[in-house]
């Protein structure tokens, strides 16, 4: 799912008025900006994000695994 244009749609297809709960919980995440930068604004049903920071994930690099350096 993504948002554009103040509109939620899933990977294929015309835009949902319902998303799931789940993606609820991840636009909660995002800042004011992220999501002004796509026109989005949260209904009055849900939460307004905390002033906590969102929790970002590590970003994986791409190519191979380095191999472990084994001592012995």
């Amino acid at each position: 799912m993504f948002i554009q244009n103040g509109q939620v749609f899933p990977m294929t297809g015309p835009p949902i008025n319902d998303p799931p709960q789940w993606f609820w919980d991840e636009v909660k995440k995002c800042t004011p900006e992220a999501l002004a930068d796509v026109k989005f604004k949260l209904p009055s049903k849900v939460d307004a994000p905390s002033d906590e920071k969102p929790v970002q994930t590590p970003i994986r690099k791409r190519g191979r695994p380095r191999k472990e350096k084994v001592h012995g």
